[in-house]
């Protein structure tokens, strides 16, 4: 709907000639010779026009959205501002027609309308969020950063202009360094030496010294750290601990032997999944195991095994994407373009974790890899680990009649019974290594050197192992090592 052409109308023409006309002007100076929508008209609307016209529907008034470009064009004219909607709202001295409402006490500045104003003139272009944007590169391959500044300045500082703070000293331009390449404050020794001798080829030096260093390594594994939120515990109810040194031993030796970022991501995602995996890929995979995990009584399974899943997600989201999937989890993102379904989607990317929703105290949380000294023995530990697993499969898939069942589950007890024949069954250990009583009250102790449990009631000694599968009994001559 167009305003209608009064006497206030006429008015604002007049003050949109003026504005338009202000090329002469000091304020007009600071304007960039071209508006960039992300840069300069973007903020503008996100923070005087958004919350009424953006993006969520609860919030919307008058069914006009200014943060699409086919939606926004109900109010803007392409190329005449003072004939577009959008501006002559955001000059208008009526009160009822003023946008921002002034009750709102967000009132547009003289610079801000005439960005508006120069970016209608040059066509209103759009652009998606600098996050979703190709990277360009600077035209001026010769620009330093210094002159970018520059730059920079010329275009915000017209009133108040902006200067360069001096040159530092050797001392504390050494400090800054070291502090944000090492964060570490330099020796004495180096600060004397720089000092001595502060020509841009010794500062190239130092930086090159910091750069190679474990120090630099581990402070950049610390930012990496807290985005990927890396804990040595469960981080619910009693904050069980977990073993994750060997996963921030990885990142710290990954920066200090400056890893390809894309082996650097993969190898953490999906590390597990590659061709024959290396000590190194499998420990990187445990970034999936980086996640809050409840062992409390009574927490629903299923529930907590979902809250588990959208960690993942917005894990994902934050580190890869630098965007808050989260809220895509119960509606269509407000801000980001991301829809409920990109965020099952993303969350269904991980269901093949080997992962439970309620975890034991103390539990180690299968699958668990062992690292060896030495890569040929965790070579072949992985090389028997497949023969198991098959030797197992084998056996589920080894048809028994009950008979057969019955004498063999008759002849193992008996053997099982003897002192002199059962220290030769073969067991496959469980996981969980802790005793598991089902009624009375013991003792736990030691008999010949095993673990054992003293019954109160008979002061019976009884020696207890927990397995995952029994395989029979070892005969000497019939397996090879």
């Amino acid at each position: 709907m167009r305003i209608r052409l009064t006497l206030v109308t006429l008015l604002v023409l007049t003050q949109s000639a003026f504005l338009l006309a202000a090329d002469s002007t000091d304020h007009a100076q600071s304007l960039p010779t071209r508006v960039s929508y992300n840069r300069d008209i973007r903020p503008i609307l996100s923070s005087k026009c958004f919350q009424c016209h953006g993006f969520d529907a609860a919030t919307r008034e008058a069914d006009l959205r200014l943060d699409q470009e086919e939606a926004s064009r109900d109010a803007i004219d392409v190329g005449d501002p003072t004939s577009s909607e959008l501006f002559l709202r955001m000059t208008s001295e009526d009160p009822d027609e003023l946008m921002p409402p002034p009750e709102i006490h967000k009132p547009t500045t003289l610079r801000e309308r005439q960005l508006i104003a120069r970016w209608i003139e040059q066509g209103a272009e759009y652009q998606a969020h600098w996050v979703y944007e190709p990277i360009a590169k600077e035209q001026n391959e010769s620009a330093t950063i210094d002159s970018l500044m520059q730059d920079r300045w010329s275009l915000e500082s017209a009133d108040a202009p902006i200067v360069p703070a001096a040159p530092a000293t050797p001392r504390t331009l050494l400090r800054r360094l070291s502090l944000d390449l090492r964060g570490l404050p330099p020796t004495p020794e180096e600060v004397a030496a720089f000092a001595a001798d502060p020509s841009p080829q010794r500062y190239a030096e130092f930086v090159d010294r910091y750069l190679g260093s474990l120090e630099y390594a581990e402070n950049q594994a610390a930012y990496w750290l807290d985005l990927v939120r890396f804990s040595d515990t469960t981080g619910l109810v009693s904050d069980e601990p977990i073993a994750t040194g060997l996963y921030r031993k990885y990142v710290v030796d990954s920066f200090h032997n400056n890893q390809p970022f894309d082996e650097f991501t993969i190898e953490q995602l999906a590390g597990d999944l590659l061709d024959t995996p290396t000590d190194k890929q499998l420990i990187a995979s445990a970034y999936n195991r980086l996640i809050k995990t409840n062992c409390e009584a009574g927490v629903i399974d299923e529930e907590a095994l979902y809250a588990m899943k959208g960690e993942h997600a917005r894990g994902v989201g934050a580190v890869w994407l630098s965007a808050t999937t989260g809220c895509a989890e119960c509606h269509d993102h407000k801000f980001d373009p991301i829809t409920a379904k990109d965020y099952y989607s993303l969350a269904a990317f991980f269901d093949d974790l080997i992962e439970v929703g309620v975890y034991t105290p103390g539990d180690r949380r299968v699958p668990i890899h062992f690292v060896h000294a030495s890569a040929d023995v965790s070579a072949r530990d992985r090389e028997l680990e497949k023969q198991c697993e098959q030797i197992a499969a084998d056996i589920e898939q080894t048809p028994i009649n009950d008979d057969q069942l019955a004498a063999w589950k008759s002849e193992t007890v008996a053997k099982l019974k003897d002192h002199q024949t059962r220290d030769r069954f073969v067991w496959i250990d469980a996981v969980d290594t802790t005793a598991m009583v089902q009624d009375g009250e013991y003792e736990t102790t030691q008999s010949s050197g095993s673990p054992a449990r003293q019954t109160h009631s008979t002061g019976e000694l009884v020696t207890h192992s927990i397995a995952e599968t029994a395989t029979g009994f070892w005969e000497p001559g019939k397996v090879k090592a």
